[in-house]
């Protein structure tokens, strides 16, 4: 019987996604009429209003009210291929969209949390220069106005905006000068997508990678890092760390339930991002070709 409940919620799932993966079909159908001036500024209003609409209907989704709930969500649905025509599928994708540090953030963190992440660079992947790669960081995240670069790569790489990394591919531009003026490989070992994104202002203690719990937590074994990932916690009090390392955390706004989810849609080379609020039950953001 619980089988067949179970099946049931996952087809019910998976019908309310097709809605949305083909509302997204028809708008890009749509947008291709329309003037490269307009295209986007239409898309991303429309999508935004009617698949939040949609999603709002989906249960799965919005009777998420705990950690809890979100784990056991985000178990059951996390990939799910969709055949949406015969020799077409649209790979689907759920995670917790506040589960990585946003690097953007970096010119606000304090002295001790930019320590923190030398040494984690330094001492779990042997960066032989570091410092000079928090440079780099500083120098793009930095708002431009009256300030004084520390590194040149924004002389040598005009194409970086005025503030901010806007995704992987600036941010292994950034990587690549690295490199060329350090020789330092080894910043290629650091699994950057597991520990960072560029927007956002919260971390998911129960959805974060365990690499985020070495760099927070330096001094712990990987065996109590492990065994502190294998729980669920409901707040930050339930966790066994002594009150620096909670510090440590609260620091960088790390906390025991973000209702935030990411639905990751790709069909053939098209890719598209939804960023969902669970409590506000609203679309945050949409990204294309992510």
């Amino acid at each position: 019987m619980r089988k067949s409940i179970a099946l049931l919620v996952t087809l019910f799932f998976i019908l309310s996604i097709s809605v949305v993966v083909s509302y997204i079909l028809e708008i890009q159908k749509r947008s291709f009429e329309l003037t490269e001036s307009s295209k986007d500024i239409i898309q991303l209003q429309a999508v935004a209003l009617d698949v939040s609409r949609i999603i709002k209907k989906i249960p799965q989704i919005n009777d998420i009210n705990s950690s809890k709930d979100l784990a056991n969500f985000l178990d059951s649905f996390s990939q799910i291929p969709l055949p949406i025509a015969d020799d077409l599928i649209a790979n689907i994708e759920i995670s917790s969209a506040a589960n990585k540090i946003n690097i953007n953030s970096f010119p606000k963190w304090t002295a001790k949390q930019k320590e923190l992440f030398l040494n984690y660079l330094q001492n779990r992947y042997q960066l032989s220069q570091p410092q000079f790669f928090l440079d780099i960081i500083q120098d793009l995240t930095t708002n431009k106005k009256n300030y004084y670069p520390l590194t040149s790569i924004l002389n040598d790489n005009p194409k970086f905006g005025e503030s901010g990394i806007y995704g992987f591919d600036e941010f292994m531009m950034a990587i690549d000068y690295y490199i060329k003026n350090s020789l330092d490989y080894n910043i290629l070992n650091v699994p950057w997508r597991k520990i960072i994104t560029f927007s956002g202002n919260e971390i998911d203690l129960n959805q974060m990678d365990e690499e985020l719990w070495y760099l927070f937590l330096p001094n712990r074994s990987k065996d109590e890092i492990k065994n502190l990932k294998n729980k669920i916690y409901k707040n930050l009090k339930d966790i066994e760390l002594d009150d620096e390392e909670k510090k440590i955390l609260k620091s960088f706004n790390v906390k025991a339930f973000v209702p935030k989810i990411d639905i990751k849609i790709e069909i053939k080379n098209q890719k598209i991002k939804l960023e969902y609020d669970i409590s506000k039950k609203k679309i945050l953001d949409i990204c294309y070709n992510i």
